[in-house]
């Protein structure tokens, strides 16, 4: 089964406008204010996760040449 670059094209464009579609238009269930809200929620933990990898990097990168160093010794 073969899928043409047309019908992807196709998919991608509906898809498109779809996501275009949801985000200017205001959904009725919610309060605008709680749209809001759960964007900043968002926000503030894809921070704390990059705040976590980048201590969790130097952590590594502080520690890794200290055990290579003493391996070395050894």
């Amino acid at each position: 089964m073969n899928i043409s670059a047309y019908q992807i094209r196709n998919v991608l464009r509906t898809y498109r406008k779809q996501l275009k579609h949801r985000m200017t238009v205001p959904h009725d269930d919610m309060d605008p204010m709680q749209l809001l809200s759960t964007s900043v929620d968002i926000s503030i933990e894809a921070r704390r996760r990059q705040v976590l990898s980048q201590f969790s990097a130097e952590l590594i990168a502080q520690v890794a040449p200290s055990a290579q160093k003493s391996d070395a010794a050894k």
